[in-house]
């Protein structure tokens, strides 16, 4: 399973990262490639910032991953929503990933974990898996403060805007609404869903131009990531 990384939006995960590979003057790379096993606490290859730092080509890296994943098998029940520690960070990377969000909205945010398995069932169902972002249990208030009105409690399928700092709810389903019915709503919205067309140098430039930056939680060290202008 690939993971996307938060990197610079959490001291701890950023920590850890570190510890498995850091450039230059131990600075943390915004990308860090390693394989570990399904525990998550053996190293199967070493930490580098890429694939070709462990293979020397796509090749060697398929061979490689087969003789690796040939000592596994799946097993037991896959659990929890992936998702990323915020809404507002959720929001920013469903925009990254040109992907719809799918989030979970009560009264408060703990009111909207009640939805919990149904959103689980389709973050790993067939033919959904890896075409919606999740968001965390989440609040009316945490989507207001992105500029994202909503008037009721619910499951709501968001289209973010190009540079993911709003959105728009598209449509919803109650909050204690069947698995069942979560499924079928989250199909039909990504029935109509649009998947934007990006060009990084126009994508940045007009970014650049609307003054438009991502604050990351932590310094940047990564000095491509720091060119790249936030």
């Amino acid at each position: 399973m690939c993971i996307r990384l938060a990197t610079y939006e959490d001291r701890r995960e950023a920590d850890y990262l570190r510890a498995i590979f850091a450039g230059r003057g131990n600075t943390l790379e915004n990308t860090v490639f390693l394989l570990m096993t399904p525990d998550g606490k053996t190293r199967l290859t070493p930490g580098g910032r890429t694939p070709d730092w462990v293979w020397e080509d796509a090749s060697a890296m398929a061979q490689g991953m087969k003789a690796i994943a040939a000592r596994y098998r799946p097993g037991g029940e896959i659990r929890g929503v992936p998702c990323m520690a915020t809404f507002r960070l959720s929001l920013n990377v469903a925009a990254c990933d040109s992907l719809p969000l799918l989030a979970a909205v009560g009264a408060k945010g703990e009111d909207a974990a009640v939805a919990a398995k149904s959103l689980e069932a389709i973050a790993w169902a067939e033919g959904l898996r890896g075409r919606i972002a999740f968001a965390p249990p989440t609040s009316i208030a945490d989507l207001a403060a992105t500029g994202i009105r909503v008037d009721k409690p619910g499951i709501y399928f968001i289209e973010p805007e190009t540079y993911g700092m709003t959105g728009t709810a598209k449509g919803s389903v109650a909050l204690d609404a069947e698995t069942d019915a979560v499924r079928e709503f989250a199909k039909a919205q990504l029935g109509r869903f649009v998947v934007p067309v990006k060009s990084e140098r126009s994508h940045i430039g007009q970014g650049r131009a609307k003054g438009i930056f991502w604050k990351t939680a932590i310094p940047v060290e990564d000095t491509n990531g720091r060119r790249g202008g936030g």
